[in-house]
């Protein structure tokens, strides 16, 4: 049909045909055969599905010189296989798309990290360290990046210049001695943390990443008893002075941290409360909910109290 005229008014098409007229078949849905192919509808010509010319690339452009399969932001990544046709996202079903997800803010023609030849991945031209092993000096092999970061000089394909929080092992000193209110300095880690902000290092004659508060502890007081966990007095997770922790059970922990919305003594006056309140009268003075107040006035809830 010419471009530019629309389906004759009386078109009727055969019943499992694409009443667009792209000749396709429809969907069966309950017993009965559908109109449309999903988004044929809108079509007032015979719908014709996005197809590639021979010899050209998915980007459209005559002279793209990309590997077929690989991502056109230059990362090198293979992308993957469309499921469905999209002209606006130049998706052909069968075949590689144009871009990974995320990869298409930058130029077709731009490389997104390149690495000059025999550099090292810090970039520092009189690195000793070698290749694939964590800068920090802890020996260990550094993982390999799927993306690549400028601001972190990530480069995919390559390993890591770190180990996840080891590039903070470079500060000269372990810890810092700090006043942070309690009645003794904390000592401040100020090596490598982790995601919940507590320190940790490499055991001696172990190899694996442990805690370093815990580690510090048992350098003074000895092993931790089996049930039994360390918990800072002084609240500061990056502290490692071993006289500002204790071993508690996990519960007791757990009543102890800023989680926690009830005190030992709330706990004890909301069971002198309950001789002449109700549960709900308590639970807005507390401002928790009536459920909370329940579990521990009938034991379900800190029962170490």
């Amino acid at each position: 049909m010419p471009q530019g005229k629309s389906l004759p008014s009386n078109h009727i098409a055969a019943i499992g045909f694409c009443s667009c007229g792209c000749g396709g078949l429809t969907t069966v849905y309950y017993g009965k055969a559908r109109k449309y192919i999903h988004g044929h509808n809108n079509s007032a010509l015979p719908y014709t599905p996005f197809v590639l010319m021979a010899g050209k690339c998915i980007c459209g452009e005559d002279d793209c010189k990309i590997p077929y399969g690989m991502c056109h932001c230059g990362c090198g990544a293979n992308v993957p296989i469309a499921k469905r046709n999209r002209r606006d996202g130049c998706y052909i079903a069968g075949k590689p798309i144009r871009y990974r997800i995320g990869h298409n803010n930058t130029s077709s023609t731009t490389f997104r990290i390149t690495l000059p030849e025999g550099m090292c991945i810090c970039r520092d031209p009189n690195c000793t360290v070698q290749f694939g092993v964590c800068h920090c000096g802890c020996g260990s092999k550094s993982p390999i990046s799927v993306r690549s970061d400028t601001n972190k000089g990530w480069v995919h394909g390559l390993p890591r210049p770190f180990i996840h929080g080891h590039q903070y092992r470079l500060s000269p000193i372990d810890y810092i001695k700090e006043d942070r209110g309690h009645s003794t300095p904390c000592w401040i880690w100020k090596l490598s943390c982790n995601m919940h902000g507590y320190g940790q290092t490499t055991k001696r004659g172990v190899g694996k990443s442990s805690l370093a508060h815990v580690i510090f502890y048992e350098r003074k007081y000895g092993v931790i008893p089996d049930g039994l966990e360390l918990d800072h007095l002084c609240r500061v997770r990056a502290c490692v002075n071993p006289d500002h922790l204790e071993p508690v059970a996990r519960m007791v922990n757990v009543q102890r941290g800023a989680q926690a919305k009830l005190t030992p003594s709330d706990v004890l006056q909301i069971r002198d409360l309950y001789k002449c309140m109700k549960c709900t009268s308590i639970a807005e003075l507390y401002n928790v909910s009536p459920t909370c107040i329940s579990d521990v006035i009938y034991g379900k809830s800190w029962t170490n109290i």
